[in-house]
């Protein structure tokens, strides 16, 4: 697996760690249980420019799995 975090994304963020810590693990379990070669990035980068205590945060998992039929 590889990480690409943005240079943007502050350290500290204030939220739910557990939950998102949840969801991140499913995802990735998710898309190395169907991948049988090749790679997962977990990529985070900055949704929307910070305001003062506003911001949104964007988590991709870009795997080369088998993927979801239309």
């Amino acid at each position: 697996m590889k990480l690409e975090l943005a240079p943007e994304v502050p350290k500290w963020v204030r939220g739910d760690p557990g939950r998102l810590g949840q969801v991140l693990l499913n995802l990735l379990e998710n898309a190395a249980k169907f991948m049988e070669k090749g790679g997962i990035i977990l990529r985070i980068s900055l949704e929307s420019p910070p305001s003062l205590s506003r911001f949104q945060i964007r988590f991709q998992i870009i795997d080369t799995g088998i993927g979801i039929q239309e």
